[in-house]
């Protein structure tokens, strides 16, 4: 990795500097390394801000590096990504992958407790999701019954129990989302 970086300590092509950017943020999330610096941050942000059209490049780097970016500034950004989401469904092109980074968010929020700012993603992004996007409509169903179980009445969804949604994953022979959605459960006090 510090060859890598001492390579493009100089290098003023974009990708690449974007490119060190995500792999300081997965090394940091994911192995407890440095994470990339306020500089690094600033660029990414005016990055993402100049996107006119998010490509697939632009979603995975945003994707890999939301966590580093102040909430409201995420949401903002989100919303940007959500009218990609919107245009794209109307066009009936693929959203999967931005779908998911809205809810990857979502979880996020409730990974720091941010329960409001996870209820104003899932009321916008739910009427948007394609009803053959099985497994974007599951997590975010697993989303709902995480927000009912905090708080039954600020978050008033009809949602299963948890365990009905979890044999309704199985059924849909989803293992990763299982896996996922039962850590989450987890992560959150839910039997």
């Amino acid at each position: 990795m510090n060859d890598y970086q001492s390579e493009l300590a100089d290098n003023n092509n974009l990708q690449d500097q974007l490119n060190q950017i995500m792999f300081k943020s997965i090394g940091a999330h994911e192995l407890n390394l440095p994470e990339p610096s306020a500089t690094e941050i600033e660029f990414l942000v005016a990055y993402f801000w100049q996107c006119e059209y998010w490509s697939h490049y632009d979603l995975t780097i945003f994707g890999n590096t939301a966590y580093l970016l102040d909430p409201e500034l995420r949401v903002q950004l989100l919303k940007e990504i959500i009218k990609l989401i919107e245009a794209q469904v109307a066009q009936g092109i693929n959203t999967r992958d931005p779908i998911r980074i809205v809810i990857n968010t979502i979880f996020d929020f409730f990974h720091s407790e941010n329960y409001q700012r996870a209820d104003n993603l899932v009321q916008i992004i739910a009427p948007i999701i394609p009803d053959n996007d099985v497994f974007e409509k599951l997590y975010l169903l697993a989303a709902k019954i995480i927000l009912v179980n905090h708080d039954q009445l600020l978050f008033a969804y009809k949602v299963p129990r948890p365990e009905e949604l979890l044999k309704l994953i199985e059924l849909t022979d989803s293992q990763g989302l299982l896996k996922i959605v039962n850590q989450e459960f987890k992560d959150q006090g839910i039997a």
